[in-house]
This record gives structure tokens, C-alpha cells and sequence, in this order.
């Protein structure tokens, strides 16, 4: 169990430090508000789609960290009977859609008229990039690090 919470520490970390950079890269050319995102898709498409990433795994969808993290947590509340807390997770997942998915919104469905074009320098660059790669392999390969979890924790995976 402690490897599975450990996986889903680490989707989250993974997700959130990418996020964190993409608001700092935004905050230095567009301000903090929603609307800065706004047509962020057709001014930095990189910056869109990595964003969307990171909201995607923090929001538990397939594909992602974040959605394996957060189905084997509940697939494991309910195996050991805790229904109250695979109820509580499945509150809080529809919560994280109401709060992500209006980010997304902003990005790919609003003009963004008039709004400056957001760079971002080459290390920034990468550091977005390698916490969206990361982001999508735990998802498609989280055996691989659930395996070292287990191993360090000296855990079985069953």
C-alpha cells in the first residue's frame, strides 16, 4: 500500500513542478490571472499542450501518472473495505475537473486576442518538457516504478 501512495506522491510532484514552471513562464509575460492563458494554444503551442499534461494527470485522466496513481489508490480502499475513502477520492477527482478544466478552456477555446506571445528560455524549455515525458511514462509504465517502490519498501506489488 505504502508503495502505491508513494506512486501517486511522485505523479502529483512530477505534475505540480511542471505546472509551477509553466505559471512562472506565463507570470513573466502575461500576468497571474486565468485570463493570461487565454488563446495560450495559438501563442506558445508547447507551453498549451504541456499544461495540458500536467492538468490532465493532476486531474486523473488515462494516459497519465496521475490517472494510475489515482485508480490504484481506489481500487485498493476498496479492497481492504475503506468504501468512505474511495468515496472521498472520487469527490475529490469530479472537484479537480471543476477546478482544471476551466484552465484548459482558457487555453484552447479562447481567442487571446491582443496578448503578448509567452517565451520561454531553453531551460525552462526542458525542464517542461521532461516533466511532461515523465508525466505520460509513469502512466503508460508505472509497473517499472512501483516495482522499485515495492523493492526499496521491500513490499509485494499484490
Amino acid at each position: 500500500m505504502t508503495s502505491l501512495f508513494l506512486f501517486q506522491a511522485l505523479a502529483s510532484l512530477v505534475a505540480y513542478a511542471g505546472l509551477l514552471l509553466v505559471i512562472r513562464t506565463v507570470e513573466r509575460s502575461a500576468g497571474t490571472q486565468l485570463n493570461a492563458f487565454e488563446g495560450m494554444y495559438h501563442r506558445n503551442g508547447w507551453l498549451a499542450a504541456f499544461t495540458g499534461i500536467y492538468v490532465l494527470s493532476l486531474s486523473g485522466l488515462p494516459l497519465t501518472g496521475g490517472f494510475i496513481g489515482k485508480i490504484l489508490l481506489v481500487w485498493d480502499a476498496i479492497r481492504l473495505e475503506a468504501y468512505g475513502s474511495a468515496a472521498a477520492l472520487l469527490v475529490c477527482l469530479l472537484f479537480s475537473y471543476y477546478l482544471y478544466f476551466p484552465l484548459i478552456r482558457s487555453m484552447y477555446m479562447l481567442p487571446g486576442e491582443n496578448k503578448p506571445v509567452v517565451p520561454s528560455a531553453a531551460p525552462t524549455s526542458f525542464g517542461l518538457g521532461a516533466a511532461a515525458v515523465l508525466t505520460v511514462a509513469l502512466g503508460l509504465f508505472p509497473g517499472t516504478v512501483l516495482g522499485w517502490f515495492a523493492d526499496w519498501l521491500g513490499q509485494s506489488l499484490s
